[in-house]
């Protein structure tokens, strides 16, 4: 199994844990979940809950420590939501409403599914750095709502909808590598 981290989302203040299985004959199974729950000022701030899952083929061969190094190619699905405002207007897709909604409370999440590929390289000892990039479908709605100083106060705009095709998932990662699966690579063959 492998532990990671996306430094990606970690440069940009969202802490994040991904989870990867080994099942065996070359296929892994992975769970993976990003919080961010910032807030600057009143018309500052990000955040984010999302989680996703997805299923890898590997092709590493005999020249990689692990079964888990190499190149692989995967399907995977995520949802989530995030509220997030740069300025006097921002955009949420999240479990609660804005002010002045008409139908405050639960609405839809952000979902995103798609193929993936990647390489993942040793650097140390148990230790890889995993590229991937994810090509996908993007959909879901979200709130536009803008903050009002004079009642320190925000309200609600509009619903929109989002679709989007292209990139949805880019990570730089990295894989701290766990359990019997590791062969470590010694001098003059085998010992």
């Amino acid at each position: 199994m492998a532990v990671k981290t996306n430094m990606l989302y970690d440069a940009a203040l969202t802490p994040n844990l991904a989870v990867e299985f080994y099942l065996g004959r070359g296929w892994s199974i992975e769970g993976e979940f990003n919080y961010a729950w910032w807030k600057f000022n009143s018309r500052r701030f990000h955040r984010i809950e999302w989680g996703g899952i997805e299923m890898r083929r590997w092709f590493g061969g005999v020249n990689h420590p692990s079964p888990l190094s190499g190149w692989f190619i995967g399907a995977y699905g995520m949802a989530g939501n995030y509220d997030i405002m740069y300025g006097s207007t921002g955009q949420k897709s999240s479990r609660s409403g804005t002010k002045l909604r008409e139908n405050s409370g639960l609405h839809d999440l952000t979902y995103s599914a798609g193929v993936s590929g990647g390489y993942s390289m040793p650097i140390g000892n148990r230790l890889n750095l995993e590229f991937e990039l994810g090509l996908g479908y993007l959909w879901g709605t979200y709130d536009t709502y803008n903050y009002d100083p004079e009642y320190n106060d925000y309200h609600y705009i509009d619903t929109k909808k989002r679709r989007y095709f292209g990139p949805t998932k880019v990570e730089i990662s990295l894989s701290w590598l766990i359990g019997n699966g590791y062969k470590a690579k010694t001098k003059g063959g085998k010992k």
